[in-house]
């Protein structure tokens, strides 16, 4: 008897939540990494909830889109209300998601929920750090249910802090496709 196996792959979707208050370098951060992974050029400005094409040479096939929020979701509160209004009415759905959020008050609740929903698309969820901001709000939101704690490099006060960005957006941008290419 001979059984003929189709060749599947398997799809990992993983959304990657940055964490950070105000001038943490999380907006200049996603627009690197579009520039690495779409080969979009740098935004003078970067609009909200957007699905990009990723390009990048390395990418394996199955490694399609890429979603940003760009704000933290309490910066358009005014605009997603609640957090599950959000993932019902702005959210898009993609292999990469990168999502932002602040880390002080009530934050933890929002990034917990966050998480929840994610989850329940079938997402892998990884939290993203940045070194100039960790703190006791921080530490309490790493211990959340992670699948993994990723910590970018941003040395506060440093004359070159966004060509550390972009590095860091190229290094996570390849962390991104080796990953895939393992899936």
């Amino acid at each position: 008897m001979n059984i003929e196996i189709e060749k599947n792959e398997m799809i990992k979707k993983t959304a990657y939540i940055l964490i950070g208050d105000d001038k943490t370098g999380k907006t200049t951060f996603q627009k690197y990494l579009i520039l690495h992974l779409c080969g979009i050029d740098k935004f003078t400005k970067l609009n909200t909830n957007l699905v990009h094409s990723i390009i990048h040479p390395e990418s394996p096939r199955k490694l399609k889109t890429l979603f940003t929020i760009n704000r933290s979701i309490q910066e358009k509160v005014g605009d997603y209300k609640t957090i599950d209004n959000y993932f019902d009415k702005f959210f898009k759905d993609a292999d990469i998601c990168i999502l932002s959020s602040h880390s002080h008050g009530n934050s933890i609740d929002d990034i917990r929920r966050m998480i929840e929903r994610l989850n329940e698309k079938f997402y892998n969820v990884e939290s993203v750090f940045f070194t100039n901001h960790l703190n006791s709000n921080t530490q309490e939101i790493s211990k959340l249910n992670w699948q993994s704690r990723n910590l970018i490099e941003n040395p506060i006060n440093n004359k070159e802090w966004e060509k550390q960005i972009e590095l860091g957006a190229k290094f996570f941008g390849d962390l991104i496709i080796r990953y895939s290419k393992l899936n």
